[in-house]
């Protein structure tokens, strides 16, 4: 299940690592099979072995910034001509 959600304190994301600070919007992400990009945990065991240790097996609810979301294709603009805005919903197509 996907929710999107607002900062309120400093968090971390689960791609790239970087710190979401309040007031950020985020993805949360309860799919089971979506883990952290492996060139982030080789990152993580070189710079911050406690961070790497936190996140390496971590399966489930993730955390994921803006930028990582919109990448990885979880997020989009939807709209019409004037206005646009942010969803999380996955695209329906032919509906």
């Amino acid at each position: 299940m996907r929710r999107g959600c607002m900062s309120v304190g400093d968090i971390a994301c689960d791609s790239c690592g970087r710190n979401i600070k309040h007031p950020e919007q985020y993805l949360g992400l309860d799919e089971e099979d979506i883990g952290p990009d492996e060139e982030l945990l080789k990152k993580l065991q070189r710079e911050r072995p406690e961070r790497f240790a936190d996140i390496k097996g971590r399966r489930g609810p993730l955390r994921l910034c803006l930028d990582c979301a919109t990448k990885k294709g979880y997020a989009y603009l939807q709209g019409g001509k004037s206005e646009k805005a942010l969803t999380f919903f996955e695209k329906r197509t032919g509906v």
